[in-house]
C-alpha cells in the first residue's frame, strides 16, 4: 500500500511536518498541511513554489543558497539538523522557533528531490536568556 500525499499528511502532527522539494533549486513542491501550518500559512498548496530559503531566517538565508544547499547537490545523502547546531524557522509573520530537520534525497519519476522531515521544538528546549 502506497500512501498518497493527502493521506500522509493526516498522519502528521502539528509539531511535526514534512515537504518536498526540486533538489538543485530549492523550490518546494508539496509541504504537508502541518509544515504549512507550522511556518504560518493558512492556504493549503501556500508554499509550493516557494524557495526553501523563504522558511529560513534572513541573516542565514544567502549562505544557506550559496554554499550548503549546493554542498547538498553534489553530496546528497540522508542528514539530520539541529542536534547539535540550534537550527531556526521563520514563520510568515517574522517570528522564529527553533527545529530539527532531516533531509532525504530521492529520486521520483525521474526527477530528484529532498523530502524534508522538520519538527517543532517550541516549548522542548530551556529558554536562551538574552545578553
Amino acid at each position: 500500500m502506497v500512501l498518497t500525499r493527502s493521506e500522509l499528511s493526516d498522519l502528521l502532527t502539528d509539531n511535526l511536518a514534512m515537504f518536498e522539494a526540486h533538489l538543485e533549486s530549492g523550490v518546494i513542491t508539496w509541504a504537508s498541511r502541518a509544515m504549512e501550518a507550522m511556518f504560518g500559512y493558512t492556504i493549503a498548496g501556500e508554499l509550493e513554489g516557494k524557495a526553501v530559503e523563504d522558511l529560513i531566517p534572513v541573516e542565514l538565508r544567502q549562505k544557506h543558497a550559496d554554499t550548503h544547499r549546493p554542498e547538498f547537490v553534489v553530496n546528497p545523502s540522508v542528514r539530520l539538523m539541529g542536534k547539535s547546531l540550534a537550527l531556526r524557522g521563520l514563520r510568515r509573520d517574522g517570528s522564529e522557533f527553533p527545529l530539527e530537520t532531516m533531509l532525504l534525497p530521492k529520486a521520483v519519476s525521474g526527477r530528484r528531490v529532498v523530502v524534508g522531515i522538520m519538527l517543532d521544538l517550541t516549548g522542548r528546549l530551556p529558554r536562551r536568556t538574552q545578553p
